[in-house]
C-alpha cells in the first residue's frame, strides 16, 4: 500500500487563531479565522471561522 497522499497536504492557520499548549493539527487541517484551539487538543478536521474547539474536563 502506498500511503505518501496522506502527508503531502498543508496545514492552513488563518489569521487571529489562539492555540494553547501541546495542540497537534494533522495534514490538510484549515483552521479557519478567529478560532480559539484549547490545550493538547488534536484537530484532525477543518474548522469553520470563529469556532471554539477544546476537550471537555
Amino acid at each position: 500500500m502506498d500511503f505518501t497522499h496522506r502527508y503531502d497536504r498543508d496545514i492552513v492557520v488563518d489569521e487571529d487563531v489562539w492555540m494553547g499548549i501541546n495542540v497537534i493539527l494533522l495534514n490538510g487541517v484549515h483552521v479557519g479565522r478567529g478560532c480559539i484551539i484549547g490545550a493538547g487538543c488534536v484537530v484532525s478536521k477543518s474548522t469553520p471561522l470563529f469556532c471554539c474547539c477544546g476537550q471537555p474536563v
